[in-house]
């Protein structure tokens, strides 16, 4: 009970910290690429983005703080084009934790899967 208890502290204490306002809004590193894998976490969605630059591979975490720009449907396949902050890991009870490479700050998705 006490780690779940700790866990949901950690959990809300990021988001307040690291939700966006109006002064971060724009701020971060880009990423780009196509989304080849979704899961869900306990404090957002982990979405894992691939594309042929090395520097945007890998897994993200959609957080509720996020700001949706264009089109908002981040399923597999379809393009993804943001900004992010390191940091914030996919928590997923009762004790797991999978790193990313940071929490998304605004993104736009393609409407449609694109094949």
């Amino acid at each position: 009970m006490k780690k779940i208890i700790f866990v949901a502290i950690i959990i809300l204490l990021g988001i307040i910290i690291f939700r966006p306002n109006g002064a971060l809004a724009g701020k971060g590193l880009p990423f780009g690429g196509r989304i080849g894998f979704i899961m869900p976490c306990s404090n957002g969605l982990l979405i894992v983005v691939v594309t042929p630059d090395p520097k945007s591979v890998g897994p993200y975490i959609i957080t509720p703080a996020v700001i949706p720009r264009a089109s908002y449907a981040p399923f597999i396949g379809n393009k993804i084009l943001g900004t992010y902050i390191p940091g914030i890991p996919c928590y997923i009870p009762p004790a797991i934790v999978i790193p990313t490479k940071g929490a998304v700050v605004e993104f736009g998705t393609s409407l449609a899967p694109s094949i």
